[in-house]
């Protein structure tokens, strides 16, 4: 389930190709990477119908370009299929640029050293950033292949070109304070245009050096050079210089500023000259990057209006990128942030919506019926509901005005969703199920907005039957793993149902789950190995006996692992039989998880970064069932969609279904779960005294061995010492022969 890990870096606001500025995405920290199933996504939409306006239950936790979105559709505004393009279309790119400039470039008899990259290096920030362009390596081989059969140039003239642009290119990985590699000038000798183009590429050159007033000023002088086909591109490109100096070389933020009000009025100059008409549509896209950070507030109201109606993909990706960038920096401390000087929220009802539905709280549902009485907006009554507390004032002017929402309407799973989830914690537990039971049934719900009904089913369920079927949700995303959206992806248990199983469901519960046929195979596996485990720890071998063939059939590659266990001659032989199996396997746990770092059936593997077996139940803070790479504190047991189904999340109370005695018996072994250690001291000590106790079974040394190996990659504390050293020095002293003891040179404090 791991990816290397290749770097950190950071999001940096780039210039790709010669106009068009980009939000490049965030890159990934380096791991671990284990494997999540998501139910309800956080940031994004799962689905892609989304974008066409089946919306589901809307998240205050999404992107802000994905609740534009959810506005337009609202107000009746739905994306044009080209904007929707903008979100759904990868957009093509038939080889790799930096590819196509080697391909070129190995035609061409000359020696070169094949080190291009077009990432630069900032040490300083630990960050990538992208210093030559695609298009810049795209034009080199245009112009390359271009000049060999019709050129200005001469043979030689054309050879010393290529070697010009090796040295140009031999920046683009640099590390940001090494020194730039420029070009020597060619002298007067040479044809003019060689000399225009070198004068280009040592512009270039000291631009992807770093060398930014050298580099504006040598664009500019490109600029008043009438013989030089680089000379539209002069005074644009100058601009550019001066822009990315403010970006990555001016620490003084009024500084920057100054800067970006130059490259400013350079663009304009280029927009108002006629003879520069071919880079208007260039320089217009340059100044919306510029005006984001030097007129932050009316940049973003006027992308926000740009925005509010359908218009063409080009337009809208440019737009989009520069409501994104200023809306993210809305509560930041930069000088770019757009409420420094004015709050756009006034000018723009898009930009007050998106802000009110995340911000949540009393005010904001006030500030949301405000607006919806004002506009009759679903917009607004969606942000209102999704906020609303059930003893709110205008708690029953809500719901009446939820109900008379269409069922076709864009904002009627939202609505419906949040006007079961005011009467379930209102205390009107049935009104509830109708209205889930109704929504369940609307067209056209999607898969992530059906999870969160059946989240809400659950707190109703009234018999184990329905609790089953509710329990059980579909993956919509993968977490680290390259499953794209809305793949196809197995039925799982979400949090609120592990928590249930893992806490509040008695062992014979557990069994009763693992054998019902309710449940899909995968979900009765789980449950089927936990309770396996759990039984084993809890020293209940009726209940291991009756596991034995759920857990074979649920998981065929522990068939013969568990044949020791069939044959077991009583109840002792079966309880060791069984702590064996346990330590050997670091992946069986006697709880179901969220995540894993294995593979499926992989239970034997060692995680090297320490998730095997199982945490103390009794440790402070910690939720063992959630793995290292994934605990939550005790207050945060549900997902945040979930927390709003119950009056208290953090006190869940026990499922309806679960009699007297279940709770009793739960209750009991949770305390006996809370007398237990860590894994590798609890399954240590109990395995020292088993080999104490049976010293001549041949099993012993793997065993002394398995337990010194437990307490170096599994949960410890300050006993792990004392358990790893005896465990190494009873196999030492006993076994100085076996290959186990060869294998256990050391033991772990």
């Amino acid at each position: 389930m791991r990816k290397a890990c290749v770097a950190i870096g950071l999001t940096v606001f780039v210039l790709t190709g010669w106009a068009t500025p980009v939000s490049r995405p965030d890159v990934s920290a380096c791991g671990p990477f284990i494997s999540f199933p998501v139910f309800t996504p956080a940031g994004a939409p799962a689905e892609q119908t989304y974008f066409a306006g089946d919306l589901g239950i809307i998240q205050p936790r999404y992107g802000r370009r994905y609740l534009l979105v959810a506005w337009r559709a609202l107000e009746n505004r739905p994306l044009s299929a080209a904007e929707q393009s903008v979100f759904t279309s990868v957009p093509a790119r038939e080889q790799d640029a930096v590819d196509v400039w080697r391909r070129v470039r190995r035609a061409t008899p000359v020696e070169w050293q094949d080190n291009v990259s077009s990432g630069g290096w900032i040490s300083a920030t630990y960050s990538y950033y992208v210093n030559c362009s695609d298009s810049a390596f795209l034009t080199a081989a245009r112009m390359l292949e271009a000049d060999r059969t019709a050129s200005a140039l001469s043979a030689t003239e054309l050879l010393d070109w290529v070697r010009a642009q090796d040295i140009v290119f031999s920046n683009c990985g640099r590390r940001f304070e090494d020194a730039a590699a420029v070009p020597a000038p060619l002298d007067a000798g040479a044809s003019a245009a060689a000399r225009a183009d070198r004068a280009y590429q040592i512009a270039s050159a000291l631009f992807y050096g770093g060398r930014f007033d050298e580099a504006e000023a040598a664009f500019e002088a490109i600029a008043k050079d009438p013989g030089s086909r680089w000379r539209t591109w002069g005074r644009y490109l100058a601009a550019r210089a001066t822009i990315r100096k403010a970006t990555l070389a001016t620490e003084d933020a009024e500084k920057a500023q100054e800067l970006m009000r130059r490259a400013e009025a350079i663009l304009r100059e280029v927009i108002d000259d006629r003879s520069l008409a071919e880079r208007h549509q260039a320089a217009s896209q340059l100044l919306d990057f510029v005006r984001a950070r030097t007129k932050p507030t009316e940049s973003l109201v006027d992308a926000a209006k740009a925005l509010d109606t359908p218009g063409g993909a080009e337009a809208f990706r440019q737009h989009l990128g520069t409501y994104e960038y200023l809306l993210n920096r809305y509560n930041s401390d930069g000088p770019d942030r757009p409420n420094r000087v004015g709050d756009p929220r006034g000018a723009s009802e898009l930009l007050d919506w998106v802000l009110t539905f995340q911000s949540g709280g009393d005010e904001a549902v006030s500030h949301a019926l405000d607006r919806w009485h004002a506009t009759g907006s679903p917009a607004w009554l969606v942000a209102a509901l999704t906020h609303a507390k059930p003893d709110a004032r205008q708690r029953e002017e809500l719901l009446k005005a939820a109900s008379a929402i269409a069922s076709d309407s864009p904002a009627f799973a939202s609505v419906a969703f949040h006007r079961a989830r005011l009467l379930l914690v209102s205390g009107h537990a049935s009104d509830a199920r109708r209205v889930l039971s109704e929504l369940q049934s609307a067209p056209h719900l999607p898969q992530s907005a059906a999870n969160l009904v059946k989240a809400a089913q659950l707190a109703t369920a009234t018999t184990f039957d329905e609790y089953l079927d509710a329990a059980v949700r579909s993956q919509v995303e993968t977490v680290n793993t390259e499953n794209a959206l809305g793949a196809s992806t197995p039925a799982a248990l979400d949090r609120d149902v592990i928590d249930a199983v893992n806490q509040r469901f008695p062992l014979a519960i557990m069994i009763r789950a693992a054998r019902n046929a309710r449940l899909p195979p995968e979900v009765r596996r789980e449950i089927a190995l936990a309770a396996f485990a759990r039984a084993v720890l809890l020293d209940r071998p009726d209940g291991i006996r009756e596991l034995l063939p759920v857990v074979s059939q649920a998981e065929p590659s522990l068939v013969q692992k568990l044949q020791l266990l069939r044959s077991a001659a009583d109840d002792r032989a079966l309880r060791n039989e069984g702590m064996l199996l346990l330590l050997a396997l670091p992946g069986l746990r006697p709880f179901v998880t969220a995540g894993r770092s294995r593979d499926p059936g992989d239970f034997a593997t060692i995680d090297n970064l320490r998730d095997n077996w199982w945490c103390a139940f009794s440790s402070e803070g910690v939720v063992p069932y959630e793995t290292q790479y994934w605990r939550r504190g005790a207050q945060e047991r549900l997902e945040l969609p979930q927390q709003g189904l119950y009056a208290d999340a953090s006190t869940v109370p026990d499922p309806v279904f679960l009699t007297a005695d279940d709770r009793r018996q739960a209750k009991v072994e949770r305390q006996l779960l809370k007398r237990f250690d860590t894994a590798p001291n609890e399954l240590g000590r109990r395995v020292l005294e088993w080999s104490r106790t049976y010293p001549k079974d041949p099993r012993v040394p793997e065993a002394l061995h398995r337990v010194v190996r437990a307490t170096r990659y599994g949960c410890t504390n300050d006993a792990t010492g004392a358990v790893s050293r005896d465990a190494f020095r009873l196999l030492h002293a006993r076994y100085p022969t076996s290959p186990w003891t060869a294998k256990t040179p050391l033991w772990f404090k």
